[in-house]
């Protein structure tokens, strides 16, 4: 069971619950965001423990570099796996082109007790 609620923060900054506390394992999330404009080439999101915006803590900044040509609104959905151990297997894919790719983690600044990215 999860020890703590696993929540996302995208490039529109909107803070959302993904995993919930007590939920089984292993869990998967995801969330949904979208390119803003034409031939955007980041994607950057940060997840957190807990549930409350105000109370969470930071467990890692992850970035994933987006091929070269991509429409404005392109769907983007991020994938996170959560097993026993609390340890994060995230990706990120692309439907339409079928495109997955691996962020890359930065947890300077990562407050997180439970999950490890």
């Amino acid at each position: 069971m999860l020890k703590e609620s696993l929540s996302i923060s995208g490039p529109d900054g909107q803070f959302q619950t993904i995993l919930k506390k007590g939920q089984a394992t292993p869990a998967q999330a995801r969330a949904v965001f979208a390119t803003r404009r034409a031939g955007e080439r980041t994607l950057a999101f940060k997840l957190f423990e807990g549930d409350s915006e105000a109370k969470a803590r930071l467990v890692g900044t992850f970035t994933a570099e987006l091929p070269a040509g991509l429409p404005p609104n392109t769907w983007l959905s991020v994938f996170v796996d959560a097993d026993a151990d609390h340890a994060l297997r995230i990706a990120v894919k692309e439907n339409l082109r079928r495109i997955n790719l691996t962020p890359e983690c930065d947890a300077e600044g990562a407050e997180g007790k439970v999950y490890r990215g």
